[in-house]
């Protein structure tokens, strides 16, 4: 089985990976009579300690004209979102370890299950970030449609990376905490807490190898104004994207044969 025919497996399975999501999405609350609320509540506290600490500590109020409370918010949002799926699609094939075992049960749709359910965790970040934009006086532009194409780059980027994690998990369990660590660096090394202007220009190079760096300029350039199409940047981030779905379906049909096994 190759990538294409990975794609279409989940392409022809969408109504049950829909189905699934929306059941993850239930279960992932129950048992916590504020479940939902916490979820929510956990991000805005990092938001707010974030701000607290740039603006009032380290004199961060403005970027590029705008305030640095909305500015900062609308570089986490697709972060959490980023995050929130590469970690629990990585957890994917655990956590549904039954169905795993079922011989005629396509586990390949599993990681597309759960970063589907934080996208819908995600939606409610937008309409948070909806209530910012209106609190500091931003209206609607055309540009911020935009921010569905970044969204989708979001998605097929937590996609390859969560097809090699979470087929490597099954037999490394240290790579949940490895994980950890590596999202952990990469909020600071992506600029989302800093402008990209800050960086001299003979290292911009490296943020652009960054894929969420991407993501998250165009997420700001769609919704603050100012939205260009940059080629370069463009077709770094789709090759560098490939290049991760293509070594994360390679490595995770390598090992499909022996999930059953171990699980």
């Amino acid at each position: 089985m190759g990538l294409s025919d990975l794609i279409v497996e989940n392409v022809r399975s969408a109504r049950l990976i829909r189905s699934l999501a929306r059941s993850d999405f239930r279960t992932r609350y129950v048992g916590s009579y504020y479940g939902l609320l916490w979820e929510v509540l956990q991000p805005l506290s990092l938001i707010f300690l974030f701000w607290f600490v740039f603006e009032f500590a380290l004199g961060f109020t403005t970027v590029g004209g705008y305030p640095f409370a909305l500015w900062l918010i609308i570089g986490l949002i697709p972060w959490f979102f980023f995050s929130d799926a590469w970690s629990t699609a990585t957890n994917a094939l655990i956590q549904y370890s039954f169905l795993v075992k079922k011989m005629v049960f396509k586990v390949e749709i599993l990681p597309t299950v759960k970063i589907l359910s934080s996208l819908m965790t995600s939606v409610i970040f937008h309409v948070i970030l909806v209530v910012f934009l209106l609190i500091y006086g931003e209206g609607a532009r055309l540009s911020s449609l935009a921010i569905v194409y970044y969204l989708l780059c979001t998605f097929v980027l937590a996609w390859g990376l969560s097809m090699l994690t979470s087929s490597i998990v099954v037999f490394f369990k240290d790579m949940r905490q490895l994980l950890t660590i590596i999202l952990q660096f990469g909020i600071y090394l992506t600029p989302i807490l800093w402008p990209q202007s800050y960086i001299p220009e003979e290292f911009h190079w490296f943020i652009t190898l960054n894929p969420m760096a991407y993501v998250v300029d165009g997420y700001r350039s769609a919704i603050l104004g100012g939205l260009t199409f940059d080629p370069f940047a463009t077709g770094v981030f789709w090759a560098t994207t490939m290049i991760i779905v293509i070594v994360g379906s390679i490595v995770f049909q390598k090992l499909r044969p022996h999930l059953a096994d171990v699980l």
